[in-house]
Parts: structure tokens; C-alpha cells; sequence
């Protein structure tokens, strides 16, 4: 069956389904941390998911993993791999299918079924395997390894130096087949800006050159992709300085949305409003009588504490889904990595995703400032 772009959003969209009804007590292993490591000796006899900062996994699961994290380093063995972080590397054995996506995505390992990954970066170096089809879509890939039958790819710039057991179908801004490439099907391309087919390159079928003129859906998917992801990962970033620098005022932002929501939803409201209109007013009265440059502060402190409200709503709803009873720093850190994937989603629906993030941000901004402003806010344990 031919392979679709659209699947690789359908395929995180059943994994936050899937974590959208998971509780502690389902059938599978939960860790979370600032470091989680499974060691070469250890089994994981059922499914894993794992939130952490930095995720290593030398050992086996018998069961799919779940991964969440800045930096994720897979050298042993599960069966299905899906994850989401900074930077992913794969240099174990993935019996089933890999979906994946983050900054950087390298593959040295063997998949025995499919791999969907979407990227700002993807090597796949040589002696990777992927077992059926290959779907991969960055601002750069590198291909080395082997795919045993299609291959799907949309990238700024593609070098294609490994094999293609059946058709490779490539759009890039950029293409280069090295003599060491071989094609069982057809080559099909459309490439933007310059192309090298060296004549050593092994291809069975046609090369069919598409109207490069024409984006194309898959084009265009891969762009929005690319742009999602960067806007995750940079949420993300945004939320580990409040998860990992202040503790005490994320677990106190936590108490404001669990037990005074009504409250931090007025507050919200209250200063999106407020704000920007006393910043004109200090702006138009410094003219005057000097200190124009205040409205400047109050503006740019307010664009900050509004970088800031995503990340705090994505860590609430990660803390409820995931229930824990003690936030540690890690465990903080799993529950924003958690909530705001699922919140970043949810932000695509067409009509309803601009007013959820609307009430996410206006509600987030609330539960911050009653943490930051009060000094009896409480705060669920350490």
C-alpha cells in the first residue's frame, strides 16, 4: 500500500489517544526522572513509557516503548518505538515499527517494520536497516542504510547514498544520489533547487522528474510538520527553566489550577486586558512628562510571563494524567513533556485549536501569576 504523509499525524494522534487513557494502574511501567536509564542486564517485561530529560536504553523490553525527552538513546532491543524529543538516537534493534520526531533523529540500528520520522535533521547511516517502508520528512536527511521496500521522503536537502528495495519517491529543495545508491523501482523526484544523479547509481525502473514548480501535499505537510515540531521543542525548552530552575513555583502552579482554577481563569483574563492597555497609557503619558521607556519594560515582561503560560497548562495536564503524589524535579519534567505534546495536538484541530490555545494561554497565565504572587498558594509535595 502506497504510503501517505497524513499517517505520520495519524500515527501521534493514536499515541495521544493512547496516553490520554492511561492510568498508573493500566498494564505497563511508568519512569520518569531528570536522567532514566535501563541498563544492558534489565528486562522490561510490558510496555514502557518513560519522561526524563535524558532516556537510555540499553537493555530489552518486551513491549513497546513510550519515550518522552530532551536527549533519547536507544541501543537495545524493544518492539514498537515511539517517541518525541531534542535529539534521538537508534543504534538497537526496534522489532516492530519506529515513530519518532525531534530536532535531530540518527538511525544506526536495525526496524524491522516501518519508520515514520519527522525531524529538523535525519541521518540514516550506513548498515541501518528498516524492514518495509521508510517515511521521512526534516530540512535534511542524509540516507546511507537500506529500506527494503519504499521509501517516502520530504526534506530541504537530500543526499541518497544507501538502497531502495522498491520505488523512492523524493521531494527536496536539494538532491544528490551518490554512485553508491541503488533504486529496485523507480526514482520519482522533484527537486527545487539543484540535482545530482550520479550515472553510477544503480536505479531498476524509470527516473521521473516531477513539475517542481508543484509543492505538492506532502510538501506542504512536512513544512507545517517541521514547524509544529520547532514549536514544541521550543515550549519545551521554555518549560524545563520553570520545571528545573524553580521547582517550588511549578508545583505551586499545579495547586493553582487543581484547587483554584475559577480563580487563576479570572486573573488570566484580568491581566491580558489590563496590561497592554496600562502599557499604552504609561507610553503616551512618558511622552510627555518623560519615562516612555517604562511601557517598553511592562511590555516586554508581559510577552515573557506569555512564553511562559503553554508550558504551565501542558504541565498540569500532564500532572493529571499522570497522578503522581510527589513531584520531584524528573517527575515534573515527564508530566510538562507529557501535557504539552498532548496540548500542542489538540492546538491543530481546525476551528477549535486557536480558541483552546487562547483559553490555555489566558488560563496558564493566570495559574503562574497567583504562583509567582502569593506567598500562600501552597504547593503540592516534593
Amino acid at each position: 500500500m502506497p504510503l501517505r504523509f497524513p499517517r505520520t499525524i495519524a500515527s501521534f494522534a493514536a499515541l495521544a489517544a493512547l496516553l490520554a487513557v492511561a492510568r498508573p494502574a493500566a498494564a505497563f511501567e511508568s519512569l520518569s526522572g531528570d536522567t532514566v536509564r535501563i541498563t544492558a542486564d534489565q528486562t522490561i517485561d510490558d510496555d514502557l513509557y518513560v519522561f526524563a530529560t535524558t532516556i537510555i536504553v540499553e537493555g530489552t523490553v518486551q513491549g513497546d516503548l513510550v519515550a518522552f525527552g530532551q536527549n533519547i538513546t536507544v541501543s537495545g532491543t524493544v518492539e514498537d518505538l515511539i517517541a518525541a524529543g531534542s535529539t534521538l538516537r537508534v543504534d538497537g534493534t526496534v522489532n516492530g515499527s519506529m515513530r519518532v520526531a525531534g530536532s535531530e533523529v540518527i538511525l544506526s540500528g536495525q526496524v524491522a517494520k516501518d519508520a515514520v520520522v519527522a525531524s529538523g535533521e535525519i541521518v540514516v547511516e550506513q548498515g541501518a536497516t528498516i524492514g518495509r517502508d521508510a517515511m521521512l520528512t526534516s530540512r535534511e536527511l542524509r540516507m546511507a542504510g537500506q529500506v527494503a521496500r519504499r521509501l517516502v521522503a520530504s526534506a530541504g536537502s537530500v543526499a541518497l547514498a544507501g538502497a531502495v528495495g522498491a520505488d523512492a519517491r523524493i521531494e527536496s529543495g536539494e538532491l544528490t544520489v551518490a554512485p553508491s545508491a541503488s533504486v529496485g523501482g523507480n526514482l520519482e523526484y522533484s527537486a527545487r533547487g539543484t540535482q545530482n544523479i550520479d550515472p553510477g547509481a544503480r536505479i531498476g525502473g524509470e527516473v521521473v522528474r516531477l513539475p517542481s514548480e508543484e509543492r505538492g501535499a506532502a510538501g506542504a505537510f512536512a513544512a507545517f510538520l517541521i514547524l509544529w515540531l520547532r514549536l514544541f521543542i521550543g515550549l519545551f525548552l521554555v518549560g524545563l527553566i520553570l520545571v528545573l530552575a524553580l521547582p517550588g513555583r511549578a508545583r505551586r502552579t499545579l495547586t493553582s489550577f487543581r484547587f483554584r482554577p475559577g480563580e487563576s481563569l479570572a486573573v488570566g483574563v484580568i491581566t491580558i486586558i489590563v496590561v497592554p492597555l496600562v502599557a499604552l497609557a504609561v507610553l503616551v503619558l512618558g511622552f510627555f512628562i518623560g519615562g516612555w521607556w517604562i511601557a517598553l519594560m511592562i511590555v516586554g515582561a508581559y510577552l515573557i510571563a506569555l512564553a511562559f503560560t503553554l508550558p504551565a497548562t501542558g504541565l498540569w495536564i500532564g500532572s493529571a494524567i499522570l497522578r503522581r503524589r510527589d513531584w520531584t524535579r524528573g517527575k515534573l519534567v515527564g508530566a510538562l513533556a507529557l501535557g504539552l505534546f498532548l496540548l500542542m495536538l489538540v492546538v491543530l484541530l481546525p476551528f477549535l485549536g486557536p480558541a483552546i490555545a487562547l483559553v490555555a494561554s489566558v488560563w496558564g497565565l493566570g495559574a503562574l501569576l497567583r504562583a509567582f504572587g502569593t506567598r500562600t498558594a501552597g504547593e503540592l509535595p516534593a
